[in-house]
């Protein structure tokens, strides 16, 4: 868990929005820098420290390039399937691959 400290800081930004006026519809708009935030935080994080990307320069092309997909957060951590969530990244990037090249 966060510090203490680092949770009553979160909390009274919170707070802060919920005060404001016109309150903002979102209160962090970069959600990919929130996912990946709590992602990293929860050890799921699917590139950096992740040294079996190097030996598969596609699928870590797809994490970069790619969308954003709930299979990333499955390669690694607790409860992971990297096997499925590999064939769901690659599935789901050729088939983009595959419509993209028809729209050119």
């Amino acid at each position: 868990l966060p510090s203490f400290d680092d949770m009553q800081q979160e909390m009274e930004t919170r707070r802060q929005y919920r005060t404001m006026t016109p309150r903002p519809q979102y209160f962090k708009n970069d959600r990919v820098h929130s996912a990946d935030r709590y992602a990293r935080f929860c050890g799921v994080y699917p590139i950096e420290g992740n040294d079996e990307l190097d030996k598969d320069p596609e699928l870590k092309k797809w994490l970069l390039e790619g969308p954003m997909l709930g299979a990333h957060f499955r390669l690694r951590g607790k409860n992971a399937k990297p096997d499925l969530a590999r064939r769901i990244i690659c599935n789901v990037n050729k088939k983009l691959e595959e419509i993209t090249s028809r729209a050119d």
